[in-house]
């Protein structure tokens, strides 16, 4: 087991970025062709149940806002399900060019073991993360209410909200690499994930704040190039950038290709994104499994 440089990895997702520009952008065409055509299919198959829910959608009717939602449900679960299932097929492509760069065939996209366990690993970590969340709350609320009212209540309030997030980002990080382990290894590994992370902690966080900042770059540079790209296309009418947030039917020919285009954009950034986040990872693991199939149980 080595360390690793947690700026070195942070960079990972840049560097194969850069080194195959044409995988990413396939990566990120297919995410994008597929959750339209999910979210054309799913919205057109509940169709009947989803009729006058977004008229229910009042705050002040809070019984009509749950019958609206209790409509909206199966057609969230059911993109939500498209977008899980998408992130662990371009996962397993993402860790299979950082540690499989030899299976460079149909940009290293596949469809198979590799790809459900992603999505098993995504599911256990987020449950996990649910759960712990929710017992680390649930047992800060004793000394929230034992304290009371008035200057003291707020004291331990903030105190406790800061170690609910300081022990919630712990957890996150004593799994991170859990992704990037089961693919290597071949199985959902959730101890040997926590022991691969012990005493790794800070260069860890470096690590993922490094690369949470250079994404938030990314997202920041995607916008503004994406917004001037509407505004020009719609000859320079400031006014499209409202209809960008909310995009109104009869729209000029214009002004609906300007919305198009940033559409089209928004949709293709969570790959890059995921790229920058996740292409670390795979660094460390191999850095601190030794390069290893199976890391060292410490």
């Amino acid at each position: 087991m080595s360390a690793f440089s947690p700026s070195d990895a942070a960079f990972e997702g840049f560097r194969l970025t850069r080194e195959k520009p044409w995988a990413v952008l396939a990566w990120a065409a297919i995410f994008a062709v597929t959750i339209i055509l999910a979210a054309v299919l799913i919205v057109s198959g509940f169709a009947p149940r989803l009729e006058g829910a977004a008229d229910n959608l009042n705050p002040e009717n809070p019984e009509a806002v749950m019958a609206a939602l209790g409509k909206l449900a199966p057609v969230l679960f059911a993109l939500m399900t498209v977008w899980v299932v998408l992130s662990g097929v371009i996962s397993a492509a993402i860790y299979r060019r950082v540690l499989e760069p030899e299976e460079s065939r149909a940009a290293y996209l596949r469809l198979g073991m590799d790809e459900l366990r992603q999505v098993g690993a995504l599911f256990l970590c987020l449950i996990a993360a649910m759960l712990f969340s929710l017992g680390v709350n649930l047992a800060l609320m004793a000394p929230i209410q034992l304290a009371g009212s008035g200057p003291l209540r707020g004291v331990v309030t903030f105190l406790a909200e800061s170690l609910a997030l300081a022990l919630q980002v712990w957890f996150g990080l004593r799994l991170s690499l859990l992704p990037a382990m089961t693919f290597a290894v071949k199985k959902i590994d959730v101890i040997g994930a926590w022991r691969l992370t012990r005493a790794h902690f800070w260069r860890l966080l470096g690590m993922f704040f490094l690369a949470v900042v250079f994404a938030a770059m990314v997202y920041f540079l995607i916008t503004v190039v994406s917004t001037a790209l509407a505004v020009g296309i719609s000859g320079g009418d400031m006014g499209v950038l409202r209809q960008l947030q909310n995009p109104e039917a009869g729209l000029s020919t214009k002004a609906t290709a300007a919305v198009l285009v940033y559409a089209l954009i928004s949709l293709l950034t969570p790959v890059l994104l995921m790229v920058i986040i996740q292409a670390p990872t795979a660094i460390a693991y191999r850095a601190l499994s030794g390069g290893e199939a199976h890391p060292v149980k410490a």
